[in-house]
């Protein structure tokens, strides 16, 4: 067993009493073979200063010192000097030399002592240093504020060899994480719960070994930096108080952790901030397009409508019907509209809220023909259907709204007598959708902004054609929400293609011939 070993089972208060014996022992023993070996007493004097150094080295106390350097002088006097076994001396300068002895001793004892707490200091203070480097890198990978309590409320866990607990609060709700995870009851009693409320309360400590709920077992620290608490750590402390080192440590990683926890709040403040922003601009833009766009066909139908009733029996019926197709087609804009600004109102906080079900692609596709632009007829419009019968999880409005938007961008941009070919097609886990024309295309200057928002392919707010440019980036919007993908690609040889994709719903074979038997 090492030496080490041996002197941390001794109790505390007679540690260094028991070192110093056995040294005075070792020390006694070999000045009694070096005394038969012929040497002079200065030889068995600095045996002597030797053991009071060593004494120093295993146990740095002042007390201890000085005792052991008196008895030092006092053994070599008993057993080495003569008459010995006495405490008298024959040669008078001998008490010059004990005090000389006592006083070398004291003195290098002293130095050792000092040498001891200064190499124990320094390795406290890279322990402690090694503790907030290790704990630092571990909460700078945590993604989340429970992450970081979690993070923090282990590494106290294992520090101090004692159950911990972080109590954190989010929103409604409270996060608690104890380590290990069966002392939880102990931090649920009563008292121990008074105490959490009132530090988190009052950011300041209470519990064991404070003068604040002194009777709980637990000890409550506050996690909390420039006013702002952001939760309560506790030690249960058995009863025993922790050391100086412990609580440096322990503060110093509860810094770290309120430190860490602080910019995050504050990153997520910039966040919203930023977001905020965002969503005012887009409304001040949004606002800005519609009431600048909607008193074109408003001023049409009205104008229309007017002189239908004060002079529609002068006009000819071509006349009377063109201006009642006018009306039509105008109020058929402003419900496309209305549609997509009830799709993008379902955007919150940057997140599009979808109301998913189960649907046949073929289905969903043939719906949306119902609501394409009327000038459709002028166009060779063909659907291609699956094979196979596809089902997807979709929201089934939105992703109708994002097939009407493509269709009628390519009745918009092509000429009349355009084809328009619409497919679907199943691969995995997804189902994607093509939309072809044979129409000019899309320049290659324009191309990567057709998904931004009021871009309407010359990078102004649109006016004469009735498009806000909410079209394209809508259906980008409502895509992603569903995980899925949208691309824009050339037609060959000319015109435009574009696919997006959306999951889709496995089925069992019996249930798939079952629909087809259903759809027979």
């Amino acid at each position: 067993m090492k030496v080490n070993d041996c002197i941390s089972k001794i109790p505390s208060p007679l540690k260094g009493i028991v070192i110093s014996a056995w040294i005075l022992a070792i020390e006694t023993a070999a000045g009694v073979v070096l005394r038969h070996s012929g040497l002079s007493a200065a030889a068995i004097m600095s045996v002597y200063i030797l053991g009071v150094l060593i004494s120093a080295l295993f146990a740095p106390d002042r007390i201890n010192n000085i005792i052991m350097s008196f008895a030092s002088v006092i053994v070599y006097n008993f057993f080495f000097i003569d008459p010995k076994y006495t405490l008298f001396a024959y040669d008078q300068d001998y008490p010059v030399t004990f005090i000389v002895m006592f006083v070398i001793s004291f003195v290098v004892g002293t130095l050792a002592e000092r040498l001891k707490n200064t190499a124990d200091d320094a390795a406290r203070s890279s322990a402690h240093t090694q503790v907030l480097l290790d704990t630092s890198r571990m909460l700078n990978k945590a993604r989340g504020r429970s992450e970081v309590a979690a993070l923090t409320g282990s590494q106290m866990h294992k520090l101090l060899d004692r159950s911990v607990m972080f109590e954190m609060p989010e929103k409604d709700s409270v996060f608690r994480f104890c380590y290990p995870a069966s002392s939880e009851g102990m931090f649920q009693a009563p008292l121990e719960q008074e105490a959490i409320r009132w530090t988190y309360q009052t950011r300041k400590e209470s519990g064991a070994f404070t003068e604040v709920y002194s009777g709980a077992s637990g000890q409550y620290f506050p996690v909390s930096i420039n006013g702002y608490i952001y939760g309560v750590v506790g030690i249960m402390t058995g009863g025993a108080k922790l050391s100086k080192d412990n609580l440096d440590m322990l503060e110093s990683v509860l810094e770290e952790s309120a430190l860490m926890l602080e910019n995050m709040r504050i990153t997520m403040e910039k966040e919203e901030e930023k977001l905020k922003a965002k969503n005012e601009q887009f409304r001040a833009n949004l606002l800005r397009s519609i009431s600048h766009d909607l008193r074109t066909p408003l001023t049409s139908i009205s104008g229309n409508a007017s002189n239908l009733l004060q002079s529609g029996e002068s006009f000819d019926n071509k006349t009377r019907e063109q201006m009642y197709l006018d009306i039509y087609d105008d109020s058929v804009w402003l419900d496309n509209l209305v549609e997509n600004i009830l799709a993008i109102s379902r955007v919150e906080d940057g997140h599009m809220n979808l109301r998913i079900t189960t649907e046949l692609l073929d289905d969903v596709i043939n719906e949306a023909m119902q609501h394409i632009d009327r000038r459709s007829k002028d166009y060779n419009i063909k659907i291609e259907p699956s094979e196979d019968l596809i089902l997807v999880q979709i929201d089934v409005h939105l992703i109708v709204q994002v097939i009407i938007n493509i269709v009628n961008n390519s009745i918009k941009y092509s000429p009349a007598g355009s084809s328009i070919v619409i497919s679907s097609w199943k691969k995995k886990s997804m189902a994607y959708i093509k939309i072809s024309d044979d129409g000019p295309g899309i320049s290659a200057e324009d191309k990567p902004h057709i998904f931004e928002m009021f871009y309407n392919g010359n990078k102004k707010i649109a006016d004469s054609r009735r498009s806000i440019g909410l079209g394209l980036s809508l259906c980008q919007s409502i895509v992603k929400a569903h995980k899925g993908a949208i691309l824009v690609t050339d037609n060959d040889p000319h015109g435009t293609v574009i696919t997006f994709s959306v999951p889709v719903r496995e089925i069992e074979i019996n249930e798939q011939q079952r629909m087809q038997d259903i759809d027979c």
